[in-house]
């Protein structure tokens, strides 16, 4: 059995694109290698009318945060990075018979950082 290693890819053309350097990622920006740096991910659209608070600043990083209050969607336009806070709502409780009480599960919580690309 062979086992192949590359150590740097090519676009189509033959042009360097990145490679393993020393067991580091770097890529080819025309003129020299570096450091993947890829910027923030771009949204395209949305759906479901979320409240956009764009340019917030937390713990010196500058956020566009987007809440939904219901079902709605966004569409990723530029790949990039992205954090992302998704809460899930629980549901509400109910008066029940003979002075019983019904109630909901609560919501959830799943925090990440992902880099967003299609």
């Amino acid at each position: 059995m062979t086992t192949l290693k590359f150590n740097e890819w090519q676009d189509v053309g033959g042009t360097p694109v990145m490679r393993i350097n020393a067991g580091v990622l770097e890529v080819w920006d025309g003129s020299a290698w570096g450091l993947p740096t890829p910027g923030a991910a771009v949204i395209s659209s949305t759906t479901g009318a979320p409240d956009i608070t764009p340019g917030e600043v937390i713990d010196g990083v500058t956020y566009d945060i987007y809440e939904f209050k219901g079902s709605g969607s966004i569409t990723v336009g530029t790949a990039g990075f992205a954090e992302l806070l998704v809460i899930g709502g629980g549901g509400g409780g109910a008066a029940g018979a003979s002075d019983c009480v019904a109630s909901a599960d609560g919501g959830g919580a799943i925090p990440t950082k992902s880099i967003l690309s299609f």
